[in-house]
């Protein structure tokens, strides 16, 4: 049965069925009431209806269980086999309660109790109540080694950022520095170009006019050296290398 509105995913039988489950589901929440348990079914359309065992939310549902017999090909069928269904569907008036939240692999942990040959499920109602605090120290225990692998994962990711943190500013460091050497031999290559300029200037007999652009060539060409050089302003050199932010803001955010 499915209502028409709102859902009910803790109950699946049939109407035959339905009068019965009620009064198994209605023995059964007087069960957990005397034992201090919870159950929570929120307003909310859609909202599951669910245990509160232990401190730990359980999900369950009483269902009618469903036997799955193999198709029996009818006369139109045999001509196209491929279309005929592979099994058919049996409601078998069996009820069964099942836990529907236990975490998979963690050991042989009951989820169902059901109608049997000789036990009927009224009188499993005790020891599903028991099985529920099982499951609820199993959905504990996962919800535990959960946390704790993420706490573990969070903790690698930290430590590997920071390890890319390191790596990569050691690179920025060996970088600044290579730039700052290279700057400084590109700046005694120009002073040392600046003073052959001189030495030849003096050995030759130039106009007045042609000494004065010259200068100027040396003049700007020193002037250029300077602002290569890093130890023409070793403590901004200094600074930028130690505190990087500082020189571009970006770096702070």
């Amino acid at each position: 049965m499915v209502p028409k509105k709102g859902a009910s995913p803790h109950l699946y039988v049939s109407r035959a069925q339905l009068a019965r489950a009620l009064r198994i589901l209605n023995a059964f929440f007087l069960a957990l009431e005397e034992r201090g348990q919870s159950v929570s079914w929120p307003k909310e359309e859609g909202a599951p209806l669910t245990l509160g065992v232990d401190g730990e939310t359980i999900e369950f549902c009483l269902l009618e269980v469903i036997n799955s017999l193999p198709h029996v090909l009818t006369a139109a069928e045999e001509k196209d086999r491929w279309m005929a269904p592979k099994w058919d569907y049996r409601l078998s008036g069996k009820l069964q309660f099942r836990i529907n939240n236990l975490p998979h692999f963690m050991g042989p942990i009951r989820r169902t109790w059901s109608d049997g040959k000789l036990q009927r499920l009224e009188d499993c109602i005790g020891d599903f109540v028991v099985g529920l605090k099982v499951g609820a120290a199993a959905i504990k225990r996962n919800r535990q080694e959960t946390e704790e692998r993420h706490r573990q994962w969070e903790e690698e990711r930290r430590r590997e950022e920071e390890e890319r943190q390191a790596a990569e500013e050691e690179k920025r460091k060996a970088e600044f520095v290579v730039d700052l050497v290279q700057n400084w031999e590109e700046a005694a290559r120009l002073r040392r170009f600046v003073t052959a300029l001189r030495e030849s200037v003096s050995q030759l007999d130039l106009s007045d006019d042609a000494k004065r652009d010259i200068q100027q060539v040396m003049d700007w060409t020193n002037q250029y050296a300077d602002s290569l050089d890093p130890l023409c302003d070793l403590p901004q050199s200094v600074s930028e290398f130690v505190r990087p932010e500082d020189a571009y803001p970006w770096l702070k955010s």
